[in-house]
C-alpha cells in the first residue's frame, strides 16, 4: 500500500531485512530471534519499545522520503 502511494516498486525480503536492522539500530524496534518458528526455522520477532508511534512513523517518513529523494 505504501508502494503505492509512493509510485514505488515493492522491495524483495532482503532489502525489508536491511531496513529493519536500520530500525534496530536506531533503537525503533527490537528484534529478538525466536528458535520457535514455523516448520523448525527461526521467526524473527519484532517490537516496537515505548516510543511514541508518531516519533516512529515521522522517522520512517524521512527515511522513505530520502530513499526516494524527494
Amino acid at each position: 500500500m505504501l508502494c503505492e502511494q509512493y509510485g514505488e516498486e515493492p522491495r524483495k525480503h532482503t532489502q525489508l531485512w536491511e531496513y529493519l536492522r536500520d530500525l534496530n539500530t536506531k533503537g525503533f524496534v527490537e528484534t529478538r530471534t525466536s528458535s520457535k518458528g514455523m516448520r523448525g526455522g527461526r521467526t524473527t520477532l519484532i517490537s516496537i519499545p515505548s516510543e511514541p508511534l508518531a516519533t516512529l512513523e515521522e522517522e520512517l517518513e524521512k527515511i522513505i522520503k530520502g530513499e526516494l529523494g524527494t
